[in-house]
């Protein structure tokens, strides 16, 4: 690996790291806001469980955004990696153009846990205050 490879190989990793822990912080508050939504909607507060549900979606959006740029990080970390066994092995331009079509292949892919975990408390909340309406409605009639 000659000192230009060590180099970017320092700064992905460094990229990595922050985004990582990026991503930690993010499924934390995702987490709180999920649990703030759940004791709105308990509380009878809806406009309290929209600014909830309002920051649970901006947060997912985080999510997902710091998610996209790991799978980058880690796709060019290994795409460094292959370039330079390559290049000990005299196979470089066809790895690297192997590498190049993997890395536009992965843009844009679906890859969240979370995000299940988000549509399922928002299918939940949303059925919950269907039947809150429903009762509301019964009640009064």
């Amino acid at each position: 690996m000659n000192e230009g490879d060590r180099i970017l190989m320092t700064e992905l990793i460094v990229q990595l790291k922050q985004a990582l822990a990026e991503k930690a912080e993010a499924e934390q508050q995702i987490g709180v806001w999920l649990e703030r939504m759940k004791l709105a909607q308990d509380a009878g507060k809806p406009e309290l469980f929209e600014a909830a549900r309002e920051r649970a979606r901006r947060v997912r959006d985080e999510l997902r955004a710091v998610e996209s740029r790991i799978m980058d990080l880690e796709v060019q970390k290994e795409s460094l990696r292959g370039e330079v066994k390559a290049s000990r092995t005299n196979e470089g331009s066809a790895v690297v153009a192997r590498t190049r079509n993997l890395l536009k292949s992965l843009e844009g892919t679906p890859m969240d846990p979370t995000e299940a975990r988000f549509e399922r408390m928002e299918k939940e909340a949303d059925a919950e205050d269907a039947l809150a309406a429903l009762k509301r409605r019964m009640g009064q009639e």
